[in-house]
């Protein structure tokens, strides 16, 4: 049977193809058949130059990967110099200016080049390449779309390899890192871009130690953009042309003010979602009645005045509350996060904040310095808000029970806790996080979330913070089975503490009377480690 399936598929060969090009080869497994064809001779030299076009295509579409994870991971893993050479080398002139996908992938590995050696690129190399690198990022963000492109372009489309997203960036780190000061105008341009992953990744280009005047004004000039005037939907065409008047003037005047003119300012809030307007009636008694209007002036999803759109461009925004957070931990201004407040208000309650947090929290761990006044006072007055504000009355066993800022605040989240292991530092923040396990000890996921700093600890912390924080739980839940098995908390718990074993009688009695209450609940983890703790009977 195998010998007629693939005499079958031989002559199947010999009929799709000139018999004469078939060649059969002797495999090294006697169970194949080795089959290749020879091109036609007229066609040869074509195929062949096919075959070149092709791998070159390919070298600079893995030239593109490596920018863009570049940019990302935010480190450079080849020599930027190699990544130079190759980019000239198999680059054309006309690939710069080319519509379709191969020339966009060439485009976006030319502007992703120019881009990582303007983020990250030692001084004196980007001198040397500095025009070089010029001509790549602007002819990157003057790029043409094609019809194509733009028949799907929403605010919140996220492009994947799009030469105009990775060259904002780099412009933005040029111009702030100080090697260029003529293109102010569009590194404003670009932070205020009607696309959402253009302005962001402006943002995430800025050098703020070099040009924090700029990029504070960029910032402020990125926020005004989410207040859009939209207008309402009963009025007439006369009066909905004005909004569009005043969201024209609004983005001119944060271009403006993003290139140094006008008066140092913070953003422009948005109002309340709701106010209330006095109308006619058309009864005689009441003659005049309150009316709950939605807000005119909100970001609109699709930028078309007159039309209304309340979905959050979180996207965009969570990158402002980042880099307002690393502008926080460098000037050390404890006011800039009240701006994140009024802007998630309507659907999103401290997500903002909590990026601020985390962003200050990752600018101290990559500095290597200890937690000094310069973070507390970036940090603290942002804590302490989300503490008297988000900390739920209701206990709730879901984990999304605690939002992102509430994590944060706790050195826990937003996601995972931003302390690597072994941080050197940790015993001078294990007060605030005291304080953190008192305020939610009532939340079995806020006790759940705090084991991810334990596990960070020493034998010594260990002692003198888990298991005050351990006792605590216990007197505030008993045995409640269902917080000391929320996620296999107890089991965990037990984990930890079975490397208490050698501490002191006192400590091994009260670790024994945890340990009780756990296995209690049904821990048999706890139930195990128990023995290991019991007291020695005297002989």
């Amino acid at each position: 049977m195998w010998r007629d399936e693939t005499q079958d598929k031989l002559n199947r060969y010999l009929s799709d193809a000139d018999p004469q090009s078939v060649n059969f080869e002797e495999s090294d497994d006697e169970n194949k058949i080795l089959v290749s064809l020879d091109p036609p001779e007229e066609n040869a030299a074509e195929l062949e130059a096919q075959s070149l076009e092709q791998a070159r295509t390919n070298s600079l579409s893995e030239l593109a990967t490596w920018a863009k994870r570049s940019l990302e991971a935010g480190e450079v893993v080849v020599e930027l110099s190699d990544a130079i050479k190759l980019l000239n080398e198999k680059a054309t002139d006309q690939d710069l200016v080319a519509a379709d996908f191969s020339g966009r992938m060439i485009q976006a590995a030319s502007a992703g080049v120019a881009a990582v050696l303007a983020r990250f690129g030692p001084p004196e190399l980007v001198e040397t390449h500095l025009n070089w690198a010029q001509v790549r990022l602007l002819g990157a963000i003057s790029r043409e779309r094609t019809p194509e492109e733009s028949q799907f372009l929403v605010p919140e489309s996220l492009m994947s390899f799009d030469p105009q997203t990775i060259a904002a960036g780099g412009i933005a780190a040029i111009v702030t890192r100080g090697f260029l000061t003529d293109l102010d105008e569009t590194v404003a341009e670009l932070v205020t871009h009607q696309l959402h992953a253009v302005g962001s990744a402006t943002l995430k280009g800025f050098d703020w130690a070099q040009r924090p005047e700029l990029a504070w004004r960029c910032l402020v000039a990125a926020l005004d953009t989410y207040v859009f005037d939209t207008g309402y939907d009963w009025e007439a065409d006369r009066k909905k042309r004005h909004p569009e008047k005043t969201n024209i003037k609004r983005l001119r005047n944060a271009v403006r003010f993003a290139t140094g003119r006008g008066r140092s300012r913070g953003p422009i809030l948005p109002p309340k979602p709701y106010r209330t307007r006095w109308v006619r009636s058309k009864k005689l008694y009441p003659p005049v009645v309150p009316v709950k209007l939605r807000a005119r002036s909100i970001r609109n999803e699709d930028e078309r005045p007159g039309s209304y759109g309340s979905d959050f461009p979180y996207e965009l925004v969570n990158t402002l509350a980042k880099e307002t957070g690393r502008l926080a931990a460098i000037s050390t201004d404890g006011q800039a996060w009240k701006t994140l407040t009024d802007l998630e208000q309507r659907q999103y309650k401290g997500d903002l904040v909590g990026s601020y947090l985390d962003a200050v929290t990752h600018e101290l761990v990559v500095s290597n310095r200890p937690p000094d006044d310069r973070f507390w006072k970036a940090w603290q007055p942002a804590a302490d808000w989300v503490m008297s504000n988000l900390v739920p009355r209701v206990q709730n066993d879901e984990w999304q029970n605690l939002d992102n800022a509430l994590r944060a605040a706790g050195f826990v989240g937003p996601y995972m806790t931003p302390m690597p292991p072994n941080w050197p530092h940790l015993e001078m923040l294990l007060p605030r996080i005291d304080s953190w396990v008192d305020a939610t000890k009532q939340h079995a996921s806020a006790a759940y979330a705090v084991l991810a700093i334990c596990e960070r600890m020493s034998p010594a912390q260990l002692e003198a913070w888990f298991v005050p924080w351990l006792i605590a739980y216990s007197q505030e839940h008993k045995s409640n089975a269902s917080f000391w098995m929320y996620a296999g908390f107890s089991d965990k718990a037990a984990g930890l503490l079975a490397t208490l074993e050698g501490r002191p009688d006192t400590i091994r009695a009260q670790i024994r009377k945890i340990l009780s209450i756990m296995a209690d609940a049904g821990s048999l983890s706890a139930r195990e480690i128990h023995p290991r703790f019991a007291s020695n009977r005297p002989s």
